[in-house]
């Protein structure tokens, strides 16, 4: 039973860093999101006289759109269960044949 609770143990603090890492990556987003908003501003009242004035704002907002999109419906936002965290740990580490997903199951 020593060994279950060890394998749960380590499977717990996986999740923890993945949290840990999904926490950074969502700060990231909207840092990034708030600052091609602000520079889209920044570069309308810059440009505002001329048709440049809306074509820039429009291009920023459009590639940082598909950016943030691309980001938002990855993987690396979703959250990870003891399964997931044993997969992980085990494409890392292939030397252990499917012996950690096996043991938790």
């Amino acid at each position: 039973m020593n060994e279950i609770s060890q394998i749960n143990q380590f499977l717990t603090r996986i999740q923890k860093k993945w949290n840990r890492v999904r926490f950074i990556l969502g700060t990231y987003l909207a840092i990034t999101f708030l600052t091609g908003i602000s520079l889209a501003a920044g570069l309308f009242y810059y440009f505002q006289p001329t048709i440049t004035g809306y074509l820039a704002p429009i291009v920023l907002l459009l590639i940082f759109g598909k950016y943030l999109y691309s980001n938002l419906h990855s993987n690396s936002l979703n959250g990870l269960d003891r399964y997931g965290a044993a997969l992980l740990t085990e494409k890392k580490y292939p030397k252990l044949n499917n012996s950690l997903i096996n043991s938790v199951q």
